[in-house]
């Protein structure tokens, strides 16, 4: 998971995007009472105690084993929840320009398509743009 920060500069509250990459998600994955229980967990949790920090869930390279677990857990979530998450299959280019739409392109890792260092080079990315400018 990636998490870039934005500032509203209007309500002055800090809110993040998360990038949740499904690659490799497998069936076992979605069928183990585990994953089940920490997806409802996870995301009750979220809703009860951090309910507007959640600015936008961009999950990509989704499978159809990961949709059908999304579609288990969706009843559980309140709609202000669900109609901030997104999900998207394997299209690239697709997941890629709705990235750019939520989060300048200097904080998108590069094999997201931005040009923020790669998750996996041991840096972390660049400070936040929004934050010195509220």
């Amino acid at each position: 998971m990636y998490v870039s920060e934005v500032e509203r500069r209007k309500s002055g509250s800090t809110q993040v995007n998360a990038i949740l990459d499904f690659d490799g998600f497998s069936f076992g994955n979605a069928l183990h009472v585990q994953t089940i229980q920490a997806a409802i967990y996870g995301a009750r949790m979220f809703e009860a105690f951090y309910p507007e920090t959640l600015h936008r869930s961009i999950m990509v390279n989704a499978n159809w084993v990961f949709s059908s677990l999304y579609n288990m857990t969706k009843p559980f979530l309140s709609t202000e929840t669900t109609d901030k998450i997104q999900v998207y299959g394997h299209d690239t280019e697709k997941w890629k320009a709705v990235l750019k739409q939520y989060i300048p392109n200097e904080s998108i890792p590069i094999e997201y398509g931005g040009t923020a260092p790669s998750l996996y080079s041991g840096q972390l990315t660049p400070k936040y743009p929004y934050r010195d400018q509220a």
